[in-house]
């Protein structure tokens, strides 16, 4: 039985989908990921609409609580590398959210 408290449940889950649901082909895996710092800023921007105390006082104790409490989720290059151990390296394509803008962003015809 999955724990739903594990790090990165979305991996088990697409492991058994591929391999006792979905018997379509092969599936692939396209991942977005955006930095990190952006990424803090704006869940605090969002969060902060409501909240009278927000300052940078504020800001900075809650990024420094998402580090410490969400640090295995922000760590891409780990999710990246189990996805890579479970599905190899060909069904995964990574995008940068920074990239969204630049035509190479889109140009995954091959991989899709």
């Amino acid at each position: 039985m999955n724990n739903i408290f594990k790090i990165r449940p979305i991996i088990p889950f697409l492991k058994q989908f591929d391999e006792t649901i979905w018997n379509h082909g092969e599936i692939k895996i396209l991942i977005i990921i955006r930095n990190q710092a952006d990424r803090l800023a704006s869940a605090y921007a969002r969060k902060s609409i409501a909240n009278s105390n927000a300052s940078q006082v504020d800001f900075e104790r809650s990024y420094k609580s998402n580090l410490k409490n969400y640090f295995e989720n922000m760590n891409y290059s780990k999710c990246i590398e189990e996805l890579h151990e479970n599905f190899g390296k060909e069904k995964i394509c990574v995008l940068l959210m920074e990239d969204i803008s630049k035509i190479e962003f889109w140009q995954k015809k091959r991989f899709c």
